[in-house]
């Protein structure tokens, strides 16, 4: 009987596996769980593509102001980098997202980017010789630790009263 149990005991968590694995991703999108998140990726995606090109956009204005290159050049690139911006527009405005959701990643990557920002002053004031390696080390440590708070931070945040100022 041991084989026969054996057997029986190995086909029935096969099939557990099996069926609950392949019925995961449909009942989670069923229930509306799965869609959010790829909006969100969509969206971040989209964003960071904007953000790409407005800075690639800067750049290429920095680099004309100079003379070096030659403006025909120049406005080729240019003119593709704002085809790109017209179309992560139009991909962020094809995006249909919750406001709950869209103020709290707003206020995630705002908070993400705040901390990121503090990173960069505290190593240019050590650079500076403004403070000691134990204070950077320790500023630095307090930093990184709110920034794992931010990443892993899965509370639910109210919309402001207004509901118009989280989707501006």
């Amino acid at each position: 009987m041991r084989e026969t149990l054996v057997n029986l005991v190995f086909g029935v968590v096969l099939l557990s596996i099996f069926v609950q694995g392949l019925s995961m991703t449909p009942l989670a999108r069923y229930l509306g769980l799965l869609g959010q998140c790829e909006s969100m990726a969509a969206y971040e995606l989209a964003r960071a593509s904007l953000q790409f090109s407005a800075d690639v956009l800067i750049e290429i204005s920095r680099l004309r102001d100079k003379g070096f290159i030659d403006a025909r050049v120049l406005d080729r690139v240019e003119s593709e980098y704002r085809k790109r911006m017209g179309e992560a527009n139009d991909r962020l405005d094809a995006i249909d997202l919750d406001p709950q959701l869209h103020f709290h990643e707003a206020l995630v990557q705002l908070r993400r980017r705040m901390l990121q920002f503090e990173k960069s002053q505290l190593l240019e004031i050590w650079q500076q010789g403004s403070i000691g390696i134990d204070t950077y080390r320790k500023l630095m440590s307090d930093i990184d630790a709110r920034l794992l708070e931010v990443e892993s931070s899965d509370d639910s945040i109210p919309l402001p009263a207004n509901e118009e100022d989280a989707t501006d």
